[in-house]
């Protein structure tokens, strides 16, 4: 299928077969191996890239696979020749690397923790009631 690039540069990898004119093969050619056909000749203007090969905007090219299954960023750069962008056939699940706030609270908004209005009545075992840090005060202070 044809393509113009319009969106700024595309990046084609070593995935896919390219169809190219002999002026873009020549100024690419040491990044591009040409196709074979079955009998061992080379398949006149198709290549497949060694590395990544980049192409600017306006430039036409042909790849071996249809819009709808490109990978999103080439669907960005390329428009199909002939014709508006079809539709996306594939429907891919759009992942988020952000966290809900929901989930984890933000640090600065965290209040503490609440004691329950029972939990007053019960001291704990380590804490001293304020009598008995009174009691001891008093007592530190009368044995000098």
């Amino acid at each position: 299928m044809k393509y113009i690039v319009s969106g700024g540069i595309a990046l084609i990898g070593i995935d896919m077969v390219l169809t190219l004119t002999a002026d873009q093969a020549s100024a690419r050619m040491r990044n591009l191996a040409p196709v074979l056909n079955e009998q061992g000749g080379e398949v006149k203007g198709v290549y497949r890239p060694k590395t990544i090969v980049q192409f600017k905007a306006g430039e036409t090219i042909g790849l071996d696979v249809d819009w709808a299954d490109l990978p999103r960023p080439l669907q960005i750069v390329l428009t199909p020749v002939g014709g508006l962008k079809p539709r996306r056939t594939k429907k891919t699940p759009v992942t988020s690397a952000r966290v809900s706030n929901e989930s984890k609270p933000n640090k600065r908004s965290r209040k503490p923790a609440e004691k329950p209005a029972d939990a007053g009545d019960e001291a704990d075992p380590g804490e001293q009631s304020e009598d008995e840090e009174a009691g001891n005060a008093e007592a530190e202070s009368g044995d000098s």
